[in-house]
């Protein structure tokens, strides 16, 4: 492998002393993101301030979160938008209900520095209100991470008419946009039928909770307390400027080139990372390893940016506290480039 790595840029984070612990939030819109947020409550997810928002009283009651919004709530449920009902698979209620809720959106999100919003993009509350929710986050000066759940293909061509409109509109707003196709989350269970996973709500929670900890987690991880190299949330801002949608892809193993060979090629990542134009390298490896370790992660990466006509960019975090001494992990935050080159 060629030594030249002109066209090849690294972004490190700052220096851990140097950084104040951000305040992160996470919300949860519609009934897939609060069954998110019900999941990291039940795993005692401490790593941030979770909130539910939903149309649905009766759902915001089931889940119970410490910090709820009801969009659409007026003073009176019988004189809110949908009656304390769901949207109804209509984006435009869900869009309006969370205008009418724009306050209390403020009010829940006020003070944090970064704020992950989790919904699915089908139809209905989540649809219209991340969006807004986005754009009021990035108003309010939040470094703003979308993470979001396409349908299924064969759930048919409104419906997902309806989540690639949500979404193109939620990727000019949003710092990044992480974009989970319904039909990649069935590739992970291999092992399982293909309708236990679609008919079994138990099942797919705990599939979602088991990427956003792998995301979310993991970014909140270094922006608060990386201990070898961490992340400002300044410096990630700057860094997704530019891009659109994103996808994520990671690896757990035994040395790290099984971690990073895993990663590289997670079902989850929308296009080869050689056609990518940037993304997060994020490892946590146990105290066997060292950060001359992490080398191998890197070259692998490198093998993939080789296109000549192709500059390629990545920032990294670095930790050496996995519980487990011989776990070497792998997370990949990949963009795409937007090219409107919006905010």
């Amino acid at each position: 492998m060629s030594e030249n790595t002109d066209d090849f840029e690294i972004h490190l984070g700052r220096s851990s002393y140097e950084v104040k612990d951000p305040l992160i939030k996470i919300a949860g819109v519609g009934t897939l993101g609060c069954n998110i947020i019900h999941e990291l409550m039940k795993q005692d997810a401490g790593y941030a301030q979770l909130i539910a928002m939903d149309t649905d009283e009766c759902w915001l009651g089931f889940v119970n979160a410490p910090h709820q919004v009801q969009l659409g709530k007026t003073k009176s449920t019988a004189e809110s938008l949908t009656r304390g009902l769901g949207a109804g698979g209509d984006e435009n209620i869900g869009r309006n209900a969370a205008a009418i809720s724009m306050q209390d959106i403020k009010q829940a999100i006020k003070g944090a520095d970064v704020l992950f919003i989790l919904g699915g993009l089908g139809g209905g509350t989540g649809s219209g209100a991340v969006p807004l929710i986005a754009e009021i986050a990035r108003n309010a000066g939040a470094l703003t991470i979308a993470l979001v759940v396409m349908p299924l293909e064969r759930w048919g061509q409104t419906m997902n008419e309806k989540a690639n409109k949500s979404l193109s509109a939620l990727s000019k707003i949003a710092n990044v946009t992480i974009v989970v196709p319904d039909d990649k989350l069935l590739s992970l269970f291999k092992s399982k039928p293909e309708l236990e996973i679609e008919h079994n709500l138990e099942a797919m929670n705990t599939l979602l909770y088991f990427i956003v900890d792998k995301t979310v987690a993991s970014i909140t991880y270094f922006l608060k307390c990386g201990d070898i190299v961490n992340i400002d949330p300044d410096d990630l801002k700057e860094f997704c400027k530019g891009t659109g949608y994103a996808s994520i892809g990671f690896g757990v193993g035994s040395s790290p080139y099984d971690a990073t060979r895993i990663a590289i090629n997670c079902p989850l990542l929308h296009k080869p990372l050689g056609e990518l134009d940037r993304y997060f390298v994020l490892i946590k490896m146990g105290k066997s390893y060292t950060i001359q370790d992490t080398q191998t992660t890197f070259s692998m990466i490198y093998e993939f940016l080789r296109p000549e006509d192709i500059s390629r960019t990545y920032i990294c975090g670095i930790s050496g506290s996995s519980k487990d001494p011989d776990e070497y992990n792998v997370t990949f935050i990949a963009l795409d480039k937007r090219e409107d080159d919006g905010r």
